[in-house]
C-alpha cells in the first residue's frame, strides 16, 4: 500500500496498477494514465542524500542511454521523468513480457548478425 501511495504523489494524474519488479537499483510499477488509460511502467529510483550527492552517476547513464537510443525500436522510450522527495521517477514504454521471455520464445538456431539486430 505504501509504493502505491508514494508512486502515485509523485506522477500526478496516473494511478499505480502492479507492481512490475525491483532490485538494488529501484522498483518498477505498471502505471495508467486516467486521462488517455495509457498504460506506461514508472521506474522508482530511490535518490541517498539528494541535497549532498546530486543525481548518482548510475541514473545519469541511463538517461543519457535512453536519450541517445530514443527512437529505436528495440529499447524501451523514455516518457517522462520527475523528482520528488529522495527519489527519482521515470515513465517509461510498457513492455508486454521482460527480455528473458522473449529470448525464451524467440530461441534463433544461430546468432543474429549484428547489422540485422543494430536495424
Amino acid at each position: 500500500l505504501y509504493w502505491r501511495l508514494l508512486v502515485e504523489m509523485m506522477l500526478e494524474g496516473f494511478s499505480v496498477v502492479r507492481p512490475l519488479g525491483g532490485g538494488c537499483f529501484g522498483e518498477v510499477f505498471e502505471v495508467e494514465d486516467r486521462r488517455t488509460g495509457a498504460h506506461y511502467a514508472a521506474k522508482r529510483i530511490p535518490v541517498p542524500r539528494p541535497d549532498d550527492v546530486g543525481l548518482p552517476s548510475a541514473v545519469c547513464r541511463e538517461l543519457a542511454a535512453l536519450r541517445a537510443l530514443s527512437g529505436n525500436l528495440h529499447v524501451t522510450q523514455l516518457c517522462g521523468a520527475t523528482a520528488c522527495n529522495a527519489s527519482i521517477v521515470l515513465l517509461l514504454e510498457l513492455c508486454v513480457c521482460d527480455l528473458r521471455t522473449l529470448q525464451c520464445r524467440f530461441r534463433p538456431s544461430k546468432p543474429m548478425p549484428v547489422a540485422l539486430a543494430l536495424e
